[in-house]
Order: C-alpha cells, then structure tokens, then sequence
C-alpha cells in the first residue's frame, strides 16, 4: 500500500488534547511518529516507513501506543552546553531521536 493512500492518517503534534475519548493515538515502533486516535492500529504500513528508503524492522510493521511506552519509558532531560538542552526517551523508542533547544 503506497503511502498516498492514507489521506485520512494525520501525524498527532505533542501537545495537542484530543476529545476521541477512549481512542488511542497509535505509534509506530520503527520511526515512532503519533498518529490521530483511531479504535484500531492502521492497516498495512506506516506512510514515513512506507519509503523505500526507509529501514523496517526484519519482522515487519508494529504498532504501540503512548500507554503502553509510558510505562516502560520515561522522558529524560540532558543539559548539553550552558543554554542548550535535550529530550528524549529512554530506554531508546522508535530511532532514539533527541531534541535540543
């Protein structure tokens, strides 16, 4: 499934509240891009993994959730320099990607 076929899966920008209620705001293993909720894991593969150049995982696509991370995973704060910090989550998720700011 090409990843022009999912108009209607829309990545999820922290910090945003949803109002679905019980719906759970899937997220890929690989990339770890949040999803809009939904009652159930997309179909097929994730539109940024669907990339040929993207790495996918010898077993294929997986889904979790921000749920079931949180009680595995924690947040971490990592002051680089004087004025520049860091976050991310460890144990590592998806790439282990890092923000500084």
């Amino acid at each position: 499934m090409a990843a022009s076929e999912y108009t209607t899966l829309t990545p999820v920008l922290s910090g945003k509240e949803s109002d679905s209620g019980s719906l759970d705001c899937f997220i890929c293993e690989c990339c770890n891009v949040q999803y809009a909720p939904a009652k159930a894991p997309p179909p097929g593969d994730c539109p940024v993994c669907a990339d040929e150049r993207q790495f996918v995982k010898p077993g294929g696509q997986a889904w979790t959730t921000l749920s079931k991370l949180s009680g595995s995973h924690r947040n971490s704060f990592l002051r680089m320099e004087p004025h520049i910090m860091a976050i991310g989550t460890e144990p590592k998720s998806g790439i282990g990607q890092w923000r500084c700011w």
